[in-house]
């Protein structure tokens, strides 16, 4: 069994990317481009731990 079994670690694996992304964005970037980081890390949020999940079920 892998760590990433688990969905909780996949999740926190995105939540934590997301912050990453967004916190990039809030510090560095202001208008158009902030609103660009922030839809990079809602996709980061939303899909990192789904392709996590298919890259478990392929294994």
């Amino acid at each position: 069994m892998s760590v990433l079994d688990v969905p909780l670690v996949r999740w926190a694996i995105g939540l934590f990317s997301a912050s990453v992304v967004a916190a990039t964005g809030f510090f560095l970037f202001d208008g158009t481009e902030q609103l660009a980081v922030y839809v990079v890390a809602l996709a980061a949020l939303v899909g990192e731990p789904l392709v996590l999940k298919r890259a478990m079920e392929q294994q």
